[in-house]
């Protein structure tokens, strides 16, 4: 949590007036680490993940050096008025959905789908799901915001609705596909 906060208010911080189309790649750019998990995963045992989890950090953390500096330092105060504001409350919602959604991605559903995948199928189901949430983040950045939101919703709980629901590998690509267009657009 702490490290989104980070990287939202530095995001504003360096690029003002370009916030959503700037956030929808960070979006992306999160999506791109979902494939990399999700992948490491795929290497088997528990040390292999580790060590090049540990790698990635190490690369990851050499390339925001190289972002540099803001040219003006941003002043973030607090403004209780945006608490009644309903966009508020949206964005609100909407974050609630994606956080209990990807605890129901990440937590019972791999239990479910491991009656009939490997621990490597599984990688793969889930590097899918984050190509499909990179490209839809990347794509939604041209729309407007509230569509994307309002759409969202649906397409998360319906996705993973089915992949709960199904018990064939077909049905399981079908939710994971659909819940990620709607992580991605959302």
């Amino acid at each position: 949590g702490g490290l989104w906060i980070g990287v939202t208010f530095a995001t504003l911080e360096r690029f003002p007036g370009q916030e959503y189309p700037r956030l929808t790649r960070v979006l992306a750019a999160y999506s791109v680490g979902g494939i990399a998990g999700a992948g490491l995963g795929a290497v088997g045992g528990i040390r292999g993940p580790f060590l090049l989890y540990l790698g990635l950090v190490l690369a990851a953390g050499a390339a925001v050096r190289l972002l540099g500096r803001a040219r003006e330092r941003a002043v973030f105060r607090s403004d209780r008025r945006v608490l009644r504001s309903p966009a508020f409350v949206l964005s609100c919602a909407g974050i609630l959905l994606v956080a209990l959604a990807l605890g129901t991605i990440e937590g019972p559903l791999p239990l479910h789908f491991s009656t009939l995948l490997s621990q490597r199928e599984i990688s793969a189901l889930y590097v899918g799901i984050a190509l499909l949430v990179g490209t839809s983040a990347a794509l939604t950045a041209r729309y407007p915001p509230r569509r994307a939101l309002a759409l969202s919703p649906v397409l998360i709980v319906g996705g993973i609705a089915l992949a709960g629901l199904g018990d064939s590998v077909p049905v399981w690509l079908a939710g994971g596909a659909i819940a990620g267009l709607g992580f991605g657009i959302g």
